[in-house]
């Protein structure tokens, strides 16, 4: 394990902001990387980012302009140019809604550090990812850890319009971050049976 001479950072972080590249890592003898994830359902991410002021960290200022004037929608917001992928590129290195065109190579490099990291959560299962982190590395939950401390209002429309377009938000909009979840669900399901927190 490498846990023990990390130094943590809150918040979201992609592989360009850290002391080493995400080539030399996959091409190091290191069989881990030293790194905490949690993926989120893309739907979930659609929602919340929507609702955060149409989050868009990597596109440049005026392409952010324009988002700001011309998305409307949830729907809109999901298609515009750089939205989609942003899980995948943040594990390629790039900034979430950096324009990119995104390959399957993307995607494989990703699961490999989903594979790989030194512990894997999913959001959407905050509960047991905690639990699973204290399963794997030891010590005691805080109950403050188990409270959402940063809820987010719906500030551009309303909540059951936002609620309605993720339900129809799917595959076909966003096929590779859609990929990556599905994969990093089956490890996260792994490792619960690994440390005996759901049923072999």
């Amino acid at each position: 394990m490498y846990l023990s001479d990390s130094t943590f950072s809150h918040g979201h972080l992609c592989f360009d902001t850290l002391p080493f590249t995400l080539t030399d890592r996959l091409n190091s003898s290191l069989d881990r990387f030293n790194a905490v994830i949690m993926v989120r359902d893309p739907r979930q991410r659609l929602k919340s980012c929507f609702n955060y002021h149409k989050h868009a960290n990597g596109i440049s200022r005026k392409a952010r302009a324009e988002l700001m004037r011309s998305v409307k929608t949830p729907l809109q917001y999901a298609h515009y140019p750089g939205i989609a992928g942003c899980q995948v590129k943040m594990l390629n290195g790039l900034r979430c809604a950096r324009p990119a065109t995104i390959t399957q190579d993307m995607v494989e490099r990703a699961k490999i550090v989903v594979r790989d990291s030194a512990f894997l959560g999913i959001t959407e299962h905050w509960h047991e990812s905690i639990c699973l982190f204290h399963a794997m590395y030891g010590g005691t939950p805080h109950p403050q850890s188990l409270h959402n401390t940063r809820q987010t209002a719906s500030i551009d429309i309303s909540a059951s319009s936002i609620e309605a377009t993720a339900d129809t938000y799917s595959a076909s909009d966003d096929p590779f971050d859609f990929e990556l979840y599905e994969y990093a669900r089956h490890i996260f399901q792994q490792r619960l049976r690994k440390y005996l927190l759901q049923p072999q």
